[in-house]
This record gives C-alpha cells, sequence and structure tokens, in this order.
C-alpha cells in the first residue's frame, strides 16, 4: 500500500513555520537585514564599516570600485539598496 502522502508534503508546513519564526526572518526592508547584522557580529560596530546604504555618501564610490562588469554600471540599471563589503580576504569565499 502507497502512502497517501509524500514525505516532502508533510515537511513543507514544518519549512514554512521555521522560515516564519527564524530570528533573521524579517520584511524585505534592510533594516531587518541591518538588525540581523547586529546581532551576529561580534563586535557589533564593525556593521557601519561593510554597508553602505544608498543615502550613504560614500555608496556611489564602493559601487564603482565594485563593479567588475561595466554593462552593469550604466545609469539605466538597478541600484543594489545596499552594499555589504568584506573586511578581510577571508570573508571572500573562492569561486
Amino acid at each position: 500500500m502507497k502512502p497517501s502522502v509524500s514525505m516532502p508534503l508533510l515537511l513543507l508546513p514544518y519549512l514554512l513555520f521555521l522560515i516564519a519564526f527564524h530570528p533573521c526572518a524579517s520584511d524585505s526592508s534592510y533594516d531587518g537585514l541591518l538588525q540581523c547584522l547586529s546581532n551576529r557580529t561580534q563586535p557589533s560596530d564593525q556593521i557601519s564599516r561593510i554597508v553602505y546604504q544608498q543615502t550613504n555618501s560614500s555608496f556611489t564610490s564602493i559601487l564603482n570600485a565594485y563593479v567588475r562588469n561595466l554593462r552593469f554600471n550604466t545609469t539605466s540599471t538597478p541600484k543594489p539598496l545596499l552594499i555589504v563589503t568584506p573586511l578581510l580576504e577571508s570573508h571572500v569565499s573562492a569561486a
């Protein structure tokens, strides 16, 4: 006799519950991301050194420095809401 409900369907509500109540789950705003980063970064004052919002005066220069493909560095290309930069070489995974 075959089971009437497959295992992935049984796990779906559990996964949705975990995602909905995860400590870092937030609305799509960057404020939630910043809060999550500050909760998980030691010391938390490092956040201001690695996260650049569009309102930051350094945002455009940081964006231009990190864009590798010049096709994406145009005025018509949508810009990210924020940029998260590494502090150390070890923060960047090898591709």
